[in-house]
This record gives C-alpha cells, structure tokens and sequence, in this order.
C-alpha cells in the first residue's frame, strides 16, 4: 500500500500531457482556420488568437444587412 512516489515518472507523465494538449491545442486552432465561417461573428466561441469574434468584410456586412431587412422577407402561406 504505501509505495514509494516516483518523481521522475510523475514528471515524465506530465511531459507527456503537456505535449498532448499543445498538440489538441493546435489542431484546434488548425480547425478554426480552417472554418472561418463557423467561427464568423460569434462572440461565444472565440477564436484561439484572443479576437472574441470575426468582423465581416464589405460584402459579407453586406448580405447581413440584407438578411435583417424588411425588404427581402418572403410570406409564404400553404394550405392543403
């Protein structure tokens, strides 16, 4: 019951989970580039470089306005 600690082993396997996480870690960042849409303007998955959200660019702001717009809504109503 009462074995001697290894200290070398417990720092070995600390390595070893230090070096797994840098590598989660960076696939995870590797994913994010990755898909930049999933990531667009989406303060509650913030991307690994600290930016809380991607801004959109001219064109993108602009299918953005168009999609909030009153203008563009389409009703459609069905019956059987």
């Amino acid at each position: 019951m009462n074995e001697p600690i290894n200290n070398e082993a417990i720092k070995e396997r600390l390595k070893e989970l230090k070096r797994k996480k840098l590598e989660l870690l960076k696939q995870q960042e590797r994913y994010q580039i990755d898909n930049r849409v999933e990531f667009f303007n989406n303060p509650n998955r913030p991307l690994m470089d600290g930016v809380s959200y991607l801004r959109a660019n001219p064109k993108q702001q602009l299918i953005l306005d168009a999609w909030n717009s009153d203008q563009y809504k389409t009703y459609v109503y069905e019956s059987a």
